[in-house]
């Protein structure tokens, strides 16, 4: 039922485009311009932007003209972000670092801090699972998280604020990121704009398509519409090895002190299509210079159909199941052999979900006085499905395993083991769940800006109030039993994961493997034999399910600044942000056999935020900035879960969420010196420092309930960190060269960034850093353009970063990484150019260890894509 939608719903969105290509014979266009903040508002001003130069050139003119630290991604073309989706352009910015899932970028750090905010022309967006929320996604990777649901073809600038004023909306840690669409009268004239796009991933071994068309139209010099309708379909590929519960303590008599092991090894292949369609509508009037009204609307919508297979060896937590063990010198469980039950995996699932986001800006101003009133709205919603079933083998097998000098851990079946008969094997796992997560962000904002003669030339005050309302819930139906599978001969398949080619360790395996809907079987279930409607596939699952509400108030006055100080131009803002939030969590506690009881926690709490930030012109072509800040970041609404289960049996554990959490606090400092030697040319160096408390770590701590003492892992605040650091940014044009060597140019930065946790590896002392964060990190674009041609070669390096902190205390990280994309762009006339693209043309692999670095818990490849597009603009 699920796919028929999606057919059903892949034909109305192209009934959609077709309806707008038939629309062309009416005077329609949209602007290239992007929303400009070194321009007045209320000056509509004609803006190209075409090319990687002229991209370049207008994102560094917003860095030199703002008072705060600004960093900026510019389309180069209509529509066109420079890379494949919103995170890859931002890994651009200094300081900005992306974590890659399935091939692409998903999830952003910058500074080395994930917990910011992200907004559409200036208004907050939700994701379906709430603040800090990655998607509802059973591989838990943030896939489809808010960066991976909107389109980027309605995209025209990225401005990344690294130190918040205190107009700015709170809430993000270390930086905030606008996504900023175009405003119709920012063009005087009508356009249309349209793209059509071939895909192809060298890995799947299939094609995608992407096509986009773009209008506008003035119905009048006060009043005018624009519409972007945006539509693809892409294949992705994904080959790993990983481990569900990566290194845990090795237990039992004889083992080493402080001893870990690698839970399973899973041989992985995914085959995943994505659909995606997105509509953006911005309708703007000024009936007068005095009075602006702005709507704009966005929406996406995403499809996802997953198969997943993989072929398991499940190791033993137990020292004296193993024969001759090998150590690593930290005591990592590397080599041996051991009787183990091999287990093949399938999975389906299916994700669909959308986000709104929409809102109506009004301004009115006189000489002096301006005043801006913002009604939004934004909700964001995605339900999961997935089946699973698992075969494994009856008996158990000497299996020898190796991990030292190899990409990948590898393992050897003895010669005897026939893998492809069924009667070898058992069902033993049938998974029928599903997942929902809904989130809603209504607000209402007033601003009022009055400007002066003097010294202070503004004075900025205003009040916003915000309504956030998530809500997650869990069905799961997990059922085990042994059914031989001969018994069920429609339900498995011989099928040989032949994959990851290049990298050393693996070896494909033939083997039988579930199939899920085999005979008419809809769900996971049928396979062990239930009648049809004799069982539930999807139970509430009340621990795991919970809603939160936030009420936020916040209140701010600014004084902008202009003046002279030892004769220089001294601009910036000095101001203060009070913020009052009461919380609400509603959830469920269970204690041992009884029945789940509903549980409600309420917090209140405010904080006060004082900013500054200031820009000394020392000569027309250098400035200095400095500025402090105090700046907070709410939690994460998954570890908002009041939710408690707690043990039977000992060992008596439990693991739960935390509705008492306050936010991340942080106090910021930044400096930078910039010289702006040419039009389009930069050479700056910047440093920052930031002190944080009530950072949020999870921990294991003793609690009490009915005389019992439970070993409790959650969130908790309290622990202190700081980061510093250093970004180097050089952007030139060199157009000094001769010809035909003047169309070269370059941009890059360097960020080197250290943190101070006071944590450190219970095994081998070293230091903990904070998660997410590189220490070293390189982003180098070099491009040339010349005569209706140009090419662009991006690379991108990050050093290793820590994700999470695992079993016992166990830190995990991911390796070092690289990337590098290649475009080109043939102008055929006026009106059409060719767009050629190459992503991951080293297919870089993704690969995260444990303690050690030869401790390999996972390791991915997604193969190269490649995309070929016509653009037309008229």
């Amino acid at each position: 039922m699920i796919r028929q939608q999606q057919r059903v719903g892949l034909r109305l969105h192209t009934s959609l485009l077709a309806l707008a290509i038939g629309m062309t014979g009416v005077t329609v266009a949209i602007s290239a311009s992007a929303q400009e903040s070194v321009a007045p508002a209320d000056e509509p001003t004609e803006v190209v932007v075409v090319g990687t130069r002229a991209g370049l050139k207008k994102a560094a003119a917003v860095k030199r003209d703002s008072d705060q630290f600004v960093d900026s991604v510019i389309a180069d073309d209509i529509g066109k972000l420079p890379d494949v989706n919103v995170a890859e352009s931002l890994q651009r910015v200094s300081g900005v670092q992306i974590k890659r899932s399935l091939g692409e970028g998903t999830q952003v750090s910058i500074r080395g801090l994930t917990q910011n905010i992200t907004l559409v022309n200036g208004r907050d967006v939700v994701d379906s699972a709430g603040r800090g929320g990655s998607g509802v996604d059973s591989l838990g990777t943030g896939s489809y998280g808010l960066l991976a649901q909107l389109p980027s073809e309605i995209i025209q600038r990225l401005d990344v604020t690294k130190l918040a004023a205190s107009s700015d909306i709170e809430g993000a840690l270390s930086g905030t990121v606008n996504i900023i669409t175009a405003k119709p009268l920012d063009s005087k004239t009508d356009t249309m704009a349209f793209s059509v796009e071939g895909l192809y991933n060298d890995r799947a071994a299939k094609g995608g398509d992407r096509t986009s068309i773009l209008f506008s139209h003035h119905f009048s010099d006060k009043l005018a519409g624009l519409i972007n309708i945006s539509q693809s379909s892409r294949n992705i590929r994904d080959e790993s090895i990983f481990s569900f519960s990566g290194y845990v303590p090795l237990t039992g008599a004889g083992a080493p002190s402080g001893a870990y092991y690698l839970a399973d090894i899973r041989d992985t292949q995914i085959n995943e299509n994505r659909k995606r369609t997105g509509i953006n509508a911005t309708l703007q009037w000024k009936p007068t210079e005095n009075i602006e009204l702005l709507y704009d609307l966005l929406y996406s919508k995403q499809d996802i159909n997953r198969d997943r297979w993989w072929f398991a060896l499940p190791l033993s937590s137990t020292y004296a199941s193993y024969t001759n063990p090998v150590f690593s010198s930290a005591n990592t469980l590397m080599a041996g052999t051991l009787n183990a039950q091999l287990q093949t995996n399938t999975e389906t699932y299916d994700n669909t979900g959308d986000t709104l986001a929409t809102g109506l800006t009004g301004t009115w101003k006189s000489d002096r006085l301006k005043v801006t009133g913002d009604a939004s709205y934004s909700r964001s919603k995605q339900d999961g499905y997935q089946h699973f079933l698992r075969l494994t083998t009856k008996t158990a097998s000497p299996i020898a395993f190796d991990f030292r000098d190899v990409d990948v851990p590898q393992f050897t079946i003895p010669g005897s083991v026939n893998l492809t008969d069924p009667a070898q094997w058992n069902f033993t796992n049938y998974f029928d769940n599903r997942d929902t997560a809904d989130s809603e962000l209504s607000a209402l904002r007033l601003d009022a800006d009055y400007r002066f003669d003097g010294p202070i030339s503004h004075l900025k005050f205003g009040a916003r109030a915000s309504d956030l309302d998530v809500e997650i819930v869990k069905y799961q139906s997990q059922l085990t039993g042994n059914i031989s599978a001969d018994t069920v001969p429609d339900s498995y398949q011989v099928r040989t994961l032949d994959i990851l080619s290049g990298a050393s360790g693996y070896s494909p395996q033939s083997a039988l493997y579930p199939v899920m809907y085999g005979g008419g079987k809809t769900y996971a279930y049928d396979v062990h034999g239930y009648a049809p409607g004799s069982f539930t596939p999807y139970v509430y699952i009340p621990l795991a399910s919970f809603s939160t509400t936030e009420k936020d108030t916040a209140y701010y006055v600014q004084a902008d600044i202009d003046t002279t100080i030892g004769g220089l131009p001294l601009s910036g803002n000095v101001g203060i942000r009070q913020v009052e939030t009461d919380f609400t969590a509603v959830g469920s506690y269970k204690v041992g056999s009884n029945p789940a009881q509903p549980l409600t926690v309420k917090k209140s709490y405010s904080n006060t935020l004082p900013s500054a930030s200031f820009k000394l012109n020392v000569r027309d072509d250098l400035l200095i900035r400095f500025g402090a800040a105090k700046v907070i970041a709410r939690p994460n609404s998954a570890d908002q879960n009041p939710g408690l289960n707690l043990a039977t049996v000992a060992p008596f554990t439990a693991t739960a969420g935390n509705a008492e959490l306050d936010p991340f606090k942080a106090t910021q400092y930044d400096l930078s010196a910039e010289y702006y030697f040419k039009p389009g040319s930069v050479l700056s160096l910047g440093l920052f420092k930031k002190d944080l408390q009530s950072f949020i770590i999870r921990k294991a701590t003793t609690e009490t309930y009915n005389g019992i003492d439970y070993l409790v892992t959650r969130p908790y605040n309290g622990a202190d960190a700081t980061i510093d650091g250093m970004e180097f940014v050089y952007q030139d044009n060199f157009d000094f060269l001769p010809a035909p060597f003047d169309g070269l140019g370059v941009a890059a930065n360097v960020s080197i960034i250290n943190s101070d946790t006071g944590a450190t590896s219970a095994r081998t002392g070293e230091k903990i850093p904070v998660p997410g964060l590189s220490k070293n990190n390189l982003n180098l674009v070099v491009y040339y353009e010349k005569a209706g041609y140009g090419v662009r070669v991006a690379y991108n390096k990050r050093d290793q970063f820590l994700d999470q902190l695992g079993a016992g205390g166990e830190p995990i990280y991911f390796d070092a990484g690289e990337d590098l994309s290649i475009s080109g762009r043939m102008q055929l006339n006026a009106h059409y150019s060719l767009d050629l693209q190459i992503s991951n043309v080293l297919d870089s692999p993704i690969r995260k260890y444990g303690t050690e670095e030869v401790a390999t818990s996972s390791y991915a490849l997604n193969g190269r894509t490649f995309s070929l597009a016509l653009r037309g603009k008229f």
